[in-house]
């Protein structure tokens, strides 16, 4: 899936505006966020339907305190 999202996010960013390199800088990083997010996922033990508030609560910290800033 990350080589979707890289593809996908650099040709967006090329065609709003920046540069090819900028645009496949932007796509790398966000591929890599996704990555780092399933990675956690995976790592922390999280239901994918979310079955318990332990899950929901791991979640939004890691959206909000770890792939967001990123």
């Amino acid at each position: 899936m990350a080589p979707g999202v890289l593809l996908g996010q650099a040709l967006l960013s090329y065609w709003s505006g920046p540069p090819l390199f900028g645009g496949l800088f932007i796509g790398i990083f966000n591929a890599a966020k996704g990555m780092l997010g399933g990675y956690l996922f995976h790592r922390w033990g999280l239901s994918s339907n979310f079955g318990r508030p332990r899950d929901v609560m791991l979640f939004t910290a890691m959206v909000f305190f770890i792939l967001q800033p990123i």
